[in-house]
């Protein structure tokens, strides 16, 4: 027997479609050509559901929410008939564009989901984009039916741990390799026998999450050079399609839920190193991708005058001071069956966190694990010099409730006020 809420209420153009459910955010398979839209905006005025065929440049439906399919500020929509392995879908936001109020919403731009669970577009390592393409990084649906046969994070004592850091294309890129998919998941896979020789029991993964080598790509003596290691994330659930052998056949999370379940099954821990501080698109002048678009006052830190904190060094700072935001973060632990993280630049998002003293917030970051823990230490060029160069649990805390740590933070309501008296703590430190 059906529900009543199973069936459409709407149609437009043979496209039949009802008012869809808040959680979970993103694009939700839930039946047989039955899927569930589902994004967050607080400013916006109103918005649009574009569905494509995989690889075309015009969408074959424009499925405007209605009124009554806003619930708060969530737009929710259930599509059915659609064929989603044939499926990349986006988002127009219409609201103010005025960037002294932290709007930027431009109606023009189609966006990318930021819950996408697979992004297409990226699937061939290096291969550029058409000149006239406007809508790249494109979201797709996958279903949730992967079977992880009982799996579930070793977790070795961390005193106990051989690490190996990995770049995933780099590791198996070269023929002395000797595996079958060259620079990508189902690569590690064929050289788990190689780690264990080695004496290896955890992998710490380089940035897996989608990111685009072509950002700031340039040619030098004949060379083409690309961003390589991945710390300019596009989106914080997909990972990157290029890094798998079958990502042509929308199965790259599947072959990284693979890889990670061999290594598990090898005695193998996986962590992985993640870049939650910023996104892709960088300050004022940077790609509308995702964010900035849909939510720019939500998901970043602006100055007063409505333009972007750099406190992580790249353009942008994600707003961890807000639910929304920090839900987000936690949200996207989750997608992967790993051990933990090492979060780069943690302080950044350490020191958004407002209303508890700044030790607390370092002890809650800790236990997040958005506090460093591994040896690797945060670049200096994003790290307040007065920080500590480890980030352990004692040394974040200990900072936190220092002088330095603490300044204009604690019981701070106003978000830039404290980044403002962080400021100026930082400037009038000892460098040395």
């Amino acid at each position: 027997m059906k529900r009543l809420d199973d069936y459409p209420t709407h149609e437009l153009n043979g496209i039949r479609y009802r008012c869809g459910r808040v959680k979970p955010f993103g694009a939700s398979l839930i039946g047989d050509g039955t899927v569930n839209f589902s994004v967050f905006s607080k400013y916006a005025e109103s918005c649009e559901l574009l569905l494509y065929n995989i690889g075309e440049p015009e969408p074959f439906a424009v499925l405007p929410f209605p009124d009554d399919f806003r619930i708060g500020n969530v737009f929710a929509m259930i599509v059915y008939g659609l064929d989603y392995e044939e499926l990349e879908y986006g988002y127009r936001f219409s609201g103010p564009y005025a960037p002294e109020q932290g709007h930027r919403f431009d109606s023009g731009r189609v966006l990318l989901d930021p819950y996408a669970k697979l992004v297409g577009g990226g699937e061939k390592w290096g291969a550029e984009p058409s000149a006239d393409e406007t809508f790249r990084h494109r979201g797709r649906v996958i279903p949730e039916d992967y079977d992880w046969d009982g799996d579930k994070p070793l977790e070795i004592p961390m005193k106990d741990l051989v690490i190996y850091e990995m770049h995933i294309r780099s590791f198996t890129r070269d023929e002395s390799s000797g595996v079958k998919h060259k620079g990508t998941f189902a690569g590690v896979i064929e050289k788990i026998p190689y780690l264990k020789e080695l004496g290896v029991n955890c992998v710490e993964l380089l940035p897996i999450f989608e990111f685009d080598e072509l950002e700031n790509s340039r040619v030098i003596d004949g060379e083409r050079l690309y961003n390589y290691w991945g710390y300019s994330t596009v989106n914080f659930f997909a990972p990157k399609a290029g890094y798998a052998a079958a990502s042509a056949f929308g199965l790259t999370a599947e072959e990284l839920k693979n890889m990670v379940k061999k290594l598990h099954k090898a005695g193998i821990e996986v962590m992985l190193d993640v870049v939650f501080n910023h996104t892709a698109e960088g300050n004022e002048n940077g790609p509308y991708i995702s964010y900035r678009g849909i939510d720019n006052k939500t998901y970043y830190l602006l100055t007063p005058e409505g333009y972007y904190y750099n406190f992580s060094g790249c353009g942008n700072t994600m707003n961890c001071n807000n639910a929304v935001v920090r839900s987000f973060i936690l949200v996207s632990y989750s997608t992967v069956c790993a051990t933990g993280s090492r979060t780069t630049t943690s302080t950044a998002s350490a020191s958004t966190l407002r209303r508890y003293s700044p030790a607390t917030a370092a002890e809650r970051l800790w236990r997040a694990r958005l506090c460093s823990s591994s040896s690797r230490t945060t670049p200096s060029s994003a790290r307040p010099s007065s920080l500590p160069r480890h980030g352990t649990r004692a040394d974040c805390i200990r900072w936190a409730a220092s002088p330095r740590g603490d300044a204009g933070l604690s019981g701070t309501a106003d978000t830039a006020t404290a980044y403002a008296a962080l400021s100026r703590a930082e400037r009038s430190a000892d460098p040395s």
